[in-house]
């Protein structure tokens, strides 16, 4: 998907659930929104660890894995694989936003902001790692973290959008591509 439609679509989604936190004080809002935000970064980690390079012996398992995840692997630098497509990711956005509301109202909604922010920014991050070579900062960091992932260690360098996980769980390695 290009991001000429990903970052429009996701500025107006984010937008909308914004404006239903616009009743909170500045910080719970904070608070609420940074503790999404982690438990994004989380939820990112243990989701690739776990579920995307899960070993399945069913073939029916096999086929899923590789449809969600394992054509990636295949086919890194294909554009249409780094990002998760709108017609998947917004009907989610849309079912952990009702439940996030009605689990929590309003703090329920900024928490799911912040979860939301983070997803966004994962995405974003995935796909300019895979899609461009920036020569310092952190985007060049997380790049040469990622695709050590990729091309030298599967078992290691799981999450994308930060490396805190790895560094908890000792999953993060240097090792070059």
């Amino acid at each position: 998907m290009p991001l000429s439609v990903f970052i429009p679509v996701w500025v107006v989604i984010f937008s909308l659930v914004c404006l239903d936190c616009v009743p909170m004080a500045v910080a719970p809002f904070v608070a609420l929104f940074l503790m999404g935000l982690i438990f994004w970064s989380f939820f990112e980690y243990l989701g690739h660890r776990f579920l995307f390079h899960l070993d399945l012996s069913h073939e029916i398992g096999k086929r899923f894995i590789f449809l969600i995840h394992g054509n990636h692997h295949d086919e890194p630098g294909e554009k249409l694989r780094n990002m998760m497509p709108l017609s998947v990711s917004l009907p989610l956005a849309g079912l952990l936003w009702a439940l996030a509301h009605f689990l929590g109202g309003h703090s329920g909604t900024t928490f799911f902001l912040g979860f939301l922010a983070g997803y966004i920014v994962y995405d974003l991050v995935h796909y300019a790692c895979h899609q461009y070579r920036p020569k310092r900062g952190i985007l060049r960091k997380l790049r040469r973290h990622h695709l050590i992932h990729h091309y030298a260690a599967p078992e290691k360098n799981f999450a994308v959008s930060n490396d805190v996980w790895d560094r908890i769980f000792h999953t993060k390695t240097g090792r070059s591509p």
